[in-house]
């Protein structure tokens, strides 16, 4: 699978015009909040007000979002989680924007939205640095990652033991941006291929972990979505 088919498979365009609208209608009668990612990585919260026609008026905390620039805004209905490529055209002095809808809705595929697979190539690697008493000092790249753990791969020319129940420190590294070490259990360790000699899938449970530091990861779960998202090439509705 190419990454670009890889990327395709994280999103579904909601291709109804019922479905859309039943979406729109929903955030603004619950005031859903929606985040909004400018070109510079930056979050800007807002809440949904009202409908206009093919805009939804938002409610801004700031005077700075900018308009007609190409914004990436995600919000949720329950537990389905929405991604778009908009613009915002114009905006009042209470902070209200007008938020172009005549362009594709996209829904997470995954019902998990706070775990990412990730895609061949992209960086992010798990650093461990000891498996129970021994000392590994080995990078390998991610697999998938979510608030509660994650899974990477060994491959067969890097042997590295591993088992089911031994304690993990390592520390996660994606792209240059983001840095977390800690402490995990080994969940499963699988190994694929013929008569076991090919790759070791690992998956473990992070421990101890503060509630700041998952919050963190999940962040960066959502900021690996949003990554991927944005290389969509994707026309209007």
């Amino acid at each position: 699978m190419t990454d670009i088919e890889q990327k395709q498979t994280f999103f579904s365009k909601v291709s109804t015009r019922k479905e859309r609208e039943r979406a729109f209608v929903l955030m603004t009668d619950t005031k859903a909040n929606i985040e909004c990612q400018l070109k510079n990585k930056s979050i800007l919260n807002l809440t949904a007000n009202h409908l206009v026609d093919s805009y939804m008026v938002v409610l801004a905390d700031t005077l700075d979002v900018p308009l007609q620039e190409e914004v990436i805004v995600t919000f949720n209905i329950g537990q389905e989680k929405y991604f778009m490529k908009t613009t915002f055209t114009d905006h009042d002095l209470a902070n209200h924007y007008c938020m172009n809808l005549d362009t594709s809705l996209f829904k997470l595929q995954r019902r998990d939205s706070f775990r990412v697979s990730i895609p061949q190539g992209y960086s992010a690697k798990i650093h461990v640095h000891q498996i129970d008493n021994r000392k590994v000092d080995k990078k390998f790249c991610l697999f998938d990652l979510s608030g509660g753990g994650l899974s990477f791969e060994i491959p067969a020319n890097v042997p590295t033991e591993a088992k089911k129940g031994e304690i993990l420190t390592a520390e996660i590294e994606i792209g240059g941006r983001f840095k977390k070490e800690f402490s995990a259990l080994i969940r499963h360790c699988v190994t694929v291929g013929s008569q076991g000699s090919g790759l070791k899938k690992i998956g473990i449970e992070f421990t101890n972990m503060s509630p700041n530091d998952q919050s963190e990861i999940i962040k960066v779960v959502m900021d690996i979505h949003r990554d991927l998202f944005s290389k969509f090439k994707i026309g209007s509705r």
